[in-house]
């Protein structure tokens, strides 16, 4: 493959409002950012690479993730809304995530922040267990898959971080 690009951070979801706004960031602090989104970055993210991919494209995001070889991965590309009662319709949120582990397989030294949600868990549950979920919404149901996903990828040699933010 290509040479690796030092200190790069792929961002998924590099289009949403987060990701522009972190993109930005990086890009400021000269650290180089390649996006991997379905939308085309804003003019404001600030990407040195961009590549439209889907997450649920495992081949295409493997293809990405061994031709950029990137250092870490904000992983931030989800559908976010509550809309749906339909659990199938947030797919994207626990396949992608498992797209990018079968994609990073082969990328030495990768680190992976997979950004969730408080969702996982319903107001007043006990959080001091990481593993244990009460989602109270299908996006929290998908977000948790994503997480076990996640989990179950021990294997790898990724140092990975979760965060739910509120």
């Amino acid at each position: 493959g290509a040479p690796r690009m030092t200190e790069l951070v792929l961002v998924t979801g590099a289009s949403g409002f987060i990701g522009r706004h972190v993109c930005s960031l990086l890009n400021l602090r000269g650290i180089q950012v390649a996006s991997l989104d379905v939308a085309k970055p804003r003019l404001e993210s600030k990407v040195d690479y961009h590549f439209s991919v889907n997450l649920l494209d495992s081949a295409s995001v493997r293809e990405v993730c061994e031709k950029v070889e990137p250092r870490y991965v904000l992983h931030l590309g989800a559908r976010a809304d509550t809309d749906s009662t339909s659990l199938s319709d947030y797919r994207v949120n626990w396949v992608g995530v498992k797209n990018l582990m079968s994609g990073l397989r082969k990328v030495p030294n990768c680190r992976f922040l997979h950004v969730s949600t408080q969702f996982v868990a319903e107001p007043g549950h006990d959080v001091s267990n990481p593993e244990s979920f009460s989602p109270f919404t299908a996006y929290g149901l998908s977000k948790a898959f994503s997480e076990r996903v996640l989990r179950s990828h021990q294997d790898l040699q990724i140092e990975w971080v979760i965060v739910r933010p509120t």
